[in-house]
């Protein structure tokens, strides 16, 4: 009843090894998956199978509730718990919108005190930090450069380093896909699989291999592209200006 087969979708990555030597498979997140819509023919009909999945109350088939985002959205932090600090507004005020602990606020006793933030204050306080940095930047340029240039040298090399173990690892797995399909060949010619069996492991194999050879693609372009990385300080210092006058 919630196998997206019998409606005619193949579901790649469902599942993944930590490495390409280990037979152990782990479950993946759904935002993970891959899914290729209408790959065969069909045995249910998508309308009763999505019926069918609403019964279940289960939650990644409901429709996300359409709420108001906030810039520091993502960022901010419990100082005593470390939990988010959730963004909440009241419908029509726009005046009155703020950050406050989730723990706190679902009272489960993991934070005891009351953390709470307006988002006009916070503002205010980056646009005073970002006024000290231009000005900083103004009266000691070679100082300031030599600070942004460093520190973007090192997220720089940090993404690098990141998206090069992502692409290893999917290196890895379509080596790991050629290794099996030379295995599925291997396995039809001394009999052990059916001409059925082995055409659809062989299609949902081939069609996972195709994927990712485009994001094994992307990523090398990826890497490249923070080789080639160079930072534009007067650009930064354009926009960070731009941003001050258009907030003022």
């Amino acid at each position: 009843m919630q196998n997206q087969s019998y409606i005619g979708d193949v579901v790649n990555f469902k599942t993944y090894s930590k490495s390409f030597k280990l037979k152990k498979r782990h479950d993946n997140s759904r935002e993970n998956w891959e899914v290729h819509k209408n790959a065969h023919e069909p045995i249910i009909d998508r309308a009763d199978f999505e019926k069918v999945q609403t019964t279940f109350g289960d939650t990644k088939y409901r429709k996300p509730k359409q709420i108001e985002k906030n810039m520091f959205a993502g960022f901010l932090k419990c100082s005593d718990c470390g939990a988010n600090l959730n963004y909440k507004y009241i419908v029509g005020n726009n005046d009155n919108s703020y950050f406050s602990c989730k723990n706190k606020r679902a009272n489960n006793g993991l934070c005891k005190k009351t953390h709470h933030i307006r988002v006009d204050m916070l503002t205010q306080v980056v646009k005073n930090n970002i006024a000290k940095i231009v000005g900083f930047a103004n009266n000691f340029e070679d100082e300031f450069v030599k600070l942004v240039v460093d520190e973007n040298y090192k997220l720089t090399q940090e993404r690098q380093r990141k998206n090069n173990e992502t692409l290893q690892k999917r290196i890895a797995r379509d080596k790991e896909i050629d290794a099996l399909i030379e295995g599925l060949f291997e396995e039809k010619i001394l009999g052990n699989l059916t001409e059925e069996r082995f055409k659809k492991l062989t299609y949902k194999y081939e069609d996972e291999q195709s994927g990712l050879k485009q994001k094994i693609k992307n990523l090398k372009q990826m890497v490249l592209e923070d080789k080639k990385h160079v930072l534009d300080v007067n650009g930064f210092l354009d926009i960070v200006k731009n941003i001050l006058k258009s907030s003022t």
